[in-house]
């Protein structure tokens, strides 16, 4: 099966963005995870993540996570 050379995220961005937009990508999706995990407890899925609990609550609020998805 031939694959194909698209890659599988397409970012319309310059370069210099684009590291910056996977990051944010990857790190919604672990902190989400973390929140279902944790049925929406920021401290236990902070510890999941290995970070504090306020750079989570900063992260979500930067990333417009809505918490009340988790609870």
């Amino acid at each position: 099966m031939k694959q194909s050379k698209e890659p599988k995220y397409s970012y319309t961005l310059d370069k210099s963005d684009i590291y910056h937009s996977v990051i944010s990508d990857t790190e919604k999706i672990l902190i989400q995870r973390a929140l279902e995990n944790s049925r929406g407890n920021q401290i236990l899925a902070s510890r999941m993540l290995g970070v504090h609990r306020n750079t989570l609550r900063r992260k979500i609020r930067k990333l417009k996570i809505d918490l009340n998805l988790y609870k």
